[in-house]
């Protein structure tokens, strides 16, 4: 008996020592802002650290998306655009989790918060890609603590994150440390080992291809816009005090020809002109138009892949939302924006080494021009049968 009673006496001392180091370091910022001890803000930690960073800082302006909005800099943002923002950003979110990240920051700022950037990625959104994630730990998103033994005791945390808090926090880690422990960087991605370019692309293109990375066939997209609607686009009508910049982000071409090879792009841009029309009256809606633009979207040398860009990027986007250019404001403007989005999926506006291949698919009439296009052995299906 007195083994085991000295047992879990030490048992009970070593688990609430590990506690107080997790509670004292907090590398997740569950308790507060980081004031002496440096969090590591890095993409594989972005959806346990983002409850934190959006309870506890202050900030008036919020940038809300996907893989593509993680690598804007927040000090560029000052600079250009004068807000104090802080970025809810993580890989492959479903809108129901960006829209927890827009719920947590009008809680915790209320009309304080005047000024959202909504990174709308439409491939995602549409449905096209096998994104279903979900929140990597719901209890850092409760406000109440009673799970928070699941973060006080959880031993990645303790071995990992804890040590490399204390590691960045004494000077450790070099540049790459303290990179991604400024709050200007924070959740970025790290910098493409291979640099940016076309071949940079066409390997991932056909690395992608190779991989079967996208669905082929028919996606049901009524169930895709009332999931926006229901989680992202609410927050708009909710918090009319706050400018919500609905930036539609750059693909290249190659992503717009595969859709239409697969026959998924009238159900795309279908989404995007049903979303469209329903935003461009809210009068505190500004939509940015960077998807349709040709000469974002063909430039390859913004990209280390079909749809991630470089940073030189995100500053044309800034400057887009700073003087208002390339806005969408009429249903004439939408109509004109999925036009080009069909221009750039034509097999003509495609570099010639993405056409190689192309016999693995039988010819079929393209809708819009009568002539033979690429696209795989699949039922035909209506726009029609596609709302139903």
């Amino acid at each position: 008996m007195s083994f085991f009673r000295h047992a879990a006496l030490w048992f009970f001392g070593v688990s609430v020592f590990l506690a107080l180091a997790v509670f004292t370091v907090d590398p997740f910022v569950r308790y507060r802002k980081p004031a002496f001890f440096k969090p590591i803000y890095s993409s594989a930690n972005s959806r346990q650290m983002i409850p934190g960073v959006l309870r506890h800082f202050e900030y008036d302006s919020v940038i809300v998306g996907n893989s593509q909005a993680q690598n804007i800099s927040l000090a560029a943002v000052r600079e250009e655009l004068g807000w104090n923002a802080v970025k809810a950003t993580s890989p492959a979110c479903s809108p129901r989790v960006l829209g927890q990240f827009l719920e947590l920051a009008f809680a915790s700022r209320g009309t304080a918060l005047t000024n959202v950037w909504l990174s709308l990625n439409v491939a995602t959104y549409a449905g096209t890609l096998d994104f279903d994630n979900d929140v990597v730990a719901p209890y850092l998103y409760d406000a109440t603590h009673w799970g928070d033994y699941k973060y006080l005791l959880n031993l990645d945390v303790i071995t990992q994150r804890v040590l490399k808090s204390l590691y960045a926090t004494f000077g450790g880690g070099g540049k790459s440390y303290a990179l991604r422990t400024n709050p200007d960087n924070m959740f970025s991605l790290a910098a493409s080992k291979s640099g940016y370019g076309e071949e940079v692309v066409k390997a991932a293109y056909r690395a992608d291809l190779a991989a079967g990375a996208r669905k082929r066939g028919m996606v049901n997209v009524m169930p895709r816009v009332a999931d926006v609607e229901e989680h992202l686009l609410r927050h708009i009508r909710e918090n009319r005090h706050a400018t919500f910049y609905i930036v539609l982000t750059p693909m290249t071409s190659l992503v717009w020809h595969e859709f239409r090879k697969n026959r998924q792009l009238d159900q795309v841009t279908f989404f995007l002109n049903v979303i469209l029309d329903n935003l461009r009256d809210d009068p505190n809606v500004e939509i940015i138009d960077a998807v349709s633009d040709p000469a974002l979207v063909h430039d390859f040398s913004f990209y280390r892949d079909t749809v991630h860009y470089s940073p030189e990027m995100d500053a044309i986007l800034m400057a887009m939302v700073k003087d208002g250019s390339r806005r969408v404001r009429t249903i004439w403007d939408v109509y004109a924006l999925t036009d080009r989005l069909r221009e750039l999926s034509r097999a003509e506006s495609q570099p010639a080494w993405a056409l190689n291949g192309a016999q693995a698919f039988l010819p079929v009439q393209d809708a819009d021009t009568g002539k033979n296009a690429c696209a795989p052995l699949q039922p035909a299906q209506s726009l029609e049968e596609v709302g139903e």
